[in-house]
């Protein structure tokens, strides 16, 4: 160890030497320079090594007092440095500002100056150095966001330029080799046009051939008596001639339904129809719903008096007032009915549709209490039948007074059995003789009803009536005829409107 090897070498007498003159008591040199005779005595004398050896091994370290002394010197230069750097930190944490006259306090708490020191600005701010750091290695390195933005917008830019051409391309190639559409459709158009006309053009040439070889019939049959010499020959000629005529009737159709049927995109409008009795003729088809039933409805009957071109039927009168026209019944002293028939042209229908609108003349009073036979003037209206039985198909009431209608809360009368509930009744609210019709309140128009006859003007289907008899058909003609039980100077229903329709 270190002490002993200053005790052996600078203070203690080689080994089996007397202690010098300067050695105390304790073997201690204290102050002797000459090192160079000891050393040289023990280089002198030397001894055998196993002994030094064990003579060492034998001697057991010890602290010895001179570092002892050493030691407690240290220690306390060491505290006094600590206390007078302690004294100086105070001082200067203390120091007051130039405006500050009190007394500074010169007291030293070590530990809080130390913390002072710690928490003080005096070292760097690592924090804001860190971020300092990172903003400028983020600086340094460049902005992949826009790089990489710049890379998508290039890519998408040259992939959408790329498609843009081969579209280009393919519409090109597509178009140049595909027809015009447009050339095509008008090529189509204009010779759908063409057969229209032809077509047109061919029907009324077989119209112009049918009633020429009808008019021919009829002169056959005008001659077949004339002579028994010419009676074969003409009796073959209009067998021939039946026999073209029935081979044109076929070419049409019988019916609007027919049409609907074949040809499902068929407008309204007028067709032409072959008849039973291998003619033919105009009649309007309604291709919409009527009644609430369907479409493809044949018109059979139809009269619009506005047109001031139109005529009443045959066996009609005319009314006029305030510019209305209406078709009544030819003047007469007592009951009576005028009458018009519209043939079927030979269509089978199970239905019929049809609405009529007629004016209030002076005092009808609906329907006529004992009456009940539908050929007599039962009602003071309209009557509309099928056939020359009569079957009852609608009656349409007029009254002058509201508790005359059968429908009427306040009424006490009822229609005939043959009617049923297949009729209109409404009545006119101006009351008096005026001598001419009644133009404010149109009858069976579902409007103008007071409160005890309301439910006249909610009848079902109001102004359009309606008839089906199922499966059972029919070809008889359609009668209205217009009736009043006294004369027309009493009480008159003419009519301004009326369509009817089968199926």
């Amino acid at each position: 160890s270190m002490d002993r090897f200053i005790n052996d070498v600078y203070y203690r007498s080689p080994p089996d030497q007397p202690r010098g003159p300067h050695q105390d008591a304790n073997g201690y040199e204290l102050v002797d320079l000459s090192i160079k005779t000891n050393v040289q005595s023990i280089k002198t004398k030397p001894k055998d090594k196993r002994a030094k050896r064990d003579a060492r091994a034998s001697k057991k370290p010890a602290w010895s007092k001179p570092v002892i002394v050493l030691t407690i010197l240290l220690s306390l230069m060491l505290a006094l440095l600590v206390i007078m750097l302690c004294m100086i930190i105070a001082v200067i944490a203390v120091i007051p500002a130039k405006d500050d006259l009190s007394a500074p306090d010169l007291s030293c708490n070590c530990t809080e100056l130390i913390d002072d020191l710690i928490y003080q600005e005096s070292f760097p701010n690592f924090t804001q150095w860190a971020d300092d750091v990172v903003h400028s290695v983020r600086e340094s390195f460049p902005n992949f966001t826009l790089w990489s933005d710049h890379v998508v917008y290039n890519v998408k830019d040259s992939l959408m330029q790329q498609t843009n051409d081969v579209v280009h391309r393919v519409n090109t190639n597509v178009t140049l080799s595909i027809p015009k559409f447009t050339e095509i459709d008008s090529q189509i158009l204009q010779t759908a046009r063409t057969s229209a006309q032809d077509l047109a053009s061919i029907t009324s040439t077989l119209v112009t051939v049918t009633s020429t070889l009808t008019t021919v019939t009829d002169t056959l049959a005008s001659l077949q008596d004339t002579s028994t010499s010419t009676a074969g020959v003409v009796d073959d000629i209009l067998a021939r001639t039946r026999e073209t005529l029935t081979v044109l009737a076929n070419l049409f159709p019988v019916s609007c339904k027919q049409i609907l049927t074949q040809f499902p995109s068929s407008p309204s409008d007028y067709y032409t129809l072959a008849s039973n009795n291998g003619s033919t003729y105009s009649a309007y088809c309604n291709m919409e719903e009527l009644c609430g039933s369907g479409e493809g409805w044949t018109r059979l009957a139809y009269l619009d008096m506005s047109d001031s071109t139109v005529n009443c039927p045959s066996g009609f009168r005319l009314y006029y007032s305030g510019g209305v026209r209406a078709c009544g019944r030819p003047t007469t002293n007592g009951g009576s009915c005028a009458s018009v028939q519209f043939s079927s042209n030979g269509i089978r229908y199970s239905q019929i549709c049809g609405r009529v609108t007629g004016y209030k003349y002076n005092s009808p009073d609906a329907v006529i209490y004992g009456y009940s036979n539908i050929n007599s003037t039962y009602v003071d209206g309209v009557s509309i039948t099928r056939g020359s039985l009569r079957n009852h198909v609608w009656t349409l009431i007029a009254s002058w007074q509201e508790n005359y209608c059968p429908c009427s809360t306040s009424s006490s009368y009822s229609v005939p059995s043959f009617v049923g509930s297949h009729y209109f009744c409404e009545f006119a609210s101006s009351s008096g003789y005026s001598n001419q019709i009644d133009i404010s309140y149109p009858l069976w128009d579902g409007q103008g009803c007071s409160y005890n006859d309301r439910a006249c003007c909610s009848a079902p289907g109001i102004p359009w009536f309606h008839r089906d008899y199922g499966n059972t058909t029919s070809t008889d003609y359609i009668e209205l005829r217009v009736c009043g039980d006294q004369g027309t100077s009493n009480e008159d229903v003419p009519v301004g409107y009326y369509e009817i329709y089968v199926k």
